[in-house]
């Protein structure tokens, strides 16, 4: 079934895997490593708790998700807990 469903792939769905692999991905690792050996590794890498917080809030904007109290507050605690880093 796997090979079938591969075959079915068109370019643009390549694309999209590549762009996504590459800048997503690759590219994002190149800025946070530059950006390490510039600065202060602690503040840079407590940013990277904001990942599930900007992922549910596009989420939320883009989707249409509902996001739970729970989640919400969640989210406040990551923040809160950045801004005292």
């Amino acid at each position: 079934e796997l090979p079938e469903r591969l075959q079915q792939l068109t370019a643009l769905d390549g694309a999209a895997l590549a762009y996504s692999s590459l800048l997503g991905g690759a590219a994002g690792y190149a800025v946070f490593f530059y950006n390490a050996n510039r600065g202060n590794l602690t503040k840079l890498s407590s940013l990277t708790f904001l990942t599930p917080v900007f992922a549910a809030g596009f989420g939320f904007l883009a989707l249409g998700e509902v996001l739970q109290p729970l989640q919400l507050l969640g989210a406040g605690v990551t923040l809160v807990g950045i801004t005292m880093v």
